[in-house]
């Protein structure tokens, strides 16, 4: 064993979050959806540009040189689509996209009637950011895991969409309603290890708090452990998903069992 912790004294946290589906059974708790505020990166790029889109306009209205003071009212909107977005805000998004795709347009008009190459350049940008923003990911605000082994032998990739609302058991589960299926998403109560000085069996007695399984919906797009025999010839059920985060944590001085 690497390292032990004091008894009854919780190790720092981690704060890290997991997908769950397995464990022993614990009293159910009240869910209160909510969307992490941690934009893929993709977002942060394009906030970034529009909020430089709208301190260019400033820039021409206050010069006095390309923009009249009209264009002011665009700037505002580049404002807050740019930290909406950050927030990850639904009408942000959708005003992000509108903003991107007229951008597109009047760009490749200018391009043409004026024969500017730049313009293409802004058009073609543009049209990255629209297609970037009309992924399911993004456009469904969704989750991605992957997970990736050295033979492929376990790969995985899951989609979840954090948040969205009111949730339904998979096609096909066994449970027969979520509060059935929540009894089996609790914390495993205990962690173990091979001591190989004594030979012995470690169990080191887990400690978290604020654990609260949220049902999500997922969408399982590979999961290569599955594809290979026994069990390429079956035919897998998604029996249920849940999202934990931000769980404190800790283990309990660990004892020889074995």
């Amino acid at each position: 064993m690497s390292q032990e912790s004091k008894p009854g004294v919780p190790r720092p946290s981690q704060s890290g979050e997991a997908l769950v589906h397995t464990g022993e059974a614990q009293p159910a708790a009240p869910i209160s959806p909510r969307r992490d505020l941690m934009p893929l990166p993709g977002l942060v790029a394009i906030a970034f540009y529009m909020f430089i889109l709208a301190g260019v306009i400033i820039f021409g209205v206050v010069s006095g040189r390309h923009y009249p003071p009209v264009f002011l009212i665009f700037s505002a909107l580049f404002f807050a689509a740019s930290g909406g977005l950050m927030m990850l805000f639904r009408w942000a998004w959708a005003m992000t996209l509108s903003a991107v795709l007229l951008l597109v347009g009047y760009n490749m008009w200018i391009a043409v009637s004026l024969q500017q190459i730049p313009s293409v350049v802004q058009s073609l940008l543009n049209l990255v950011f629209f297609l970037y923003l009309i992924r399911p990911e993004v456009r469904e605000g969704a989750n991605t895991w992957r997970i990736m082994t050295p033979d492929a032998e376990a790969d995985l990739e899951v989609t979840a969409r954090i948040g969205a609302g009111e949730v339904s058991l998979p096609a096909g589960s066994p449970f027969a309603t979520l509060a059935e299926a929540r009894r089996f998403a609790g914390p495993l109560p205990y962690t173990f290890d091979y001591e190989a000085v004594t030979n012995s069996i470690i169990a080191i007695h887990a400690m978290r708090q604020q654990w609260n399984p949220q049902p999500v919906e997922v969408e399982v797009r590979r999961n290569s452990f599955l594809e290979r025999e026994p069990f390429a010839s079956g035919e897998p059920v998604l029996a249920n998903a849940f999202y934990v985060h931000d769980v404190p944590y800790g283990w309990e001085r660990g004892r020889r069992v074995a």
